[in-house]
């Protein structure tokens, strides 16, 4: 069986069976193997010997071609979401891949809508799932793989207690989706009491301010703010008298 093979990629032969006591393989490139099992990049044509307990020997052959191209392959979810959520994954790999394929190792998921950056999936129950993201870079072929632990809301509350959320002013403070498409989101504020809120925009680097708004008083509100018009990570800061909450918000285009 032949394989392909861009920058940074390795193939790993298993030769293990029952009965296997000695293994060989020899390649056209000069690398020599007397194991089982192995990773290579290089390319050439491996020609493989092994032997079982009755001395009987077993020959195979495949082949490793390179395509000098530098891929990243990649997507960003969150690790954790409500069971009531809409999860958004955002595929950042570059370059742009042939095509992709979705699936959810658990199954217990489907999958609402599917873009050329994006997909959206619902979840049926809690636990901890994987998503798994295959694709194609002309003959080269990757998957990377996510956890996600879905909560429900009682799993949630009592997070927060554990970690001290009840008796704070600022009770919730998310963004969702996130990541998101730069337009389309939202951002959720939940006070203990009505108090004065400020928005902070931070770049990326966790450094300069960007922008910033004056909410007033508020206790509970949903609204939008800072759309982007390029891709970009940077943190939103909410300023709530003495306290604040910070989180990372990624946006792709």
């Amino acid at each position: 069986m032949d394989t392909t093979l861009c920058n940074g990629q390795f193939y790993t032969i298993n030769l293990q069976t029952n009965g296997a006591k000695a293994y060989q393989t020899k390649a056209d490139n000069g690398l020599n193997f007397n194991v089982a099992n192995y990773s290579t990049d290089k390319a050439g044509t491996y020609f493989i010997m092994t032997t079982d307990s009755n001395n009987c020997k077993y020959l195979d052959t495949f082949g490793i071609r390179k395509i000098n191209t530098d891929v990243l392959h990649d997507f960003l979810m969150p690790s954790m979401a409500l069971l009531s959520d809409t999860v958004v994954a955002v595929i950042i790999s570059q370059p742009n891949a042939d095509n992709n394929k979705w699936y959810c190792g658990n199954a217990k998921a489907t999958i609402q809508s599917s873009k050329t950056y994006n997909a959206q999936w619902q979840f049926n129950d809690t636990g901890l799932y994987t998503l798994y993201l295959k694709s194609n870079y002309g003959a080269c072929h990757f998957e990377t793989a996510k956890n996600i632990h879905i909560l429900s809301s009682q799993d949630s509350l009592q997070l927060e207690r554990r970690i001290g959320y009840r008796n704070a002013m600022i009770q919730n403070f998310k963004v969702y989706a996130n990541p998101h498409d730069g337009q389309h989101f939202s951002i959720e504020i939940n006070l203990r009491d009505t108090a004065k809120a400020i928005l902070y925009k931070i770049d990326g680097n966790g450094g300069s301010i960007l922008s910033e708004i004056d909410l007033g008083y508020l206790k509970n509100k949903t609204f939008m703010a800072f759309p982007s018009i390029k891709s970009e990570v940077y943190y939103l800061k909410l300023v709530v008298g003495k306290e604040s909450r910070v989180i990372k918000v990624v946006a792709v285009m």
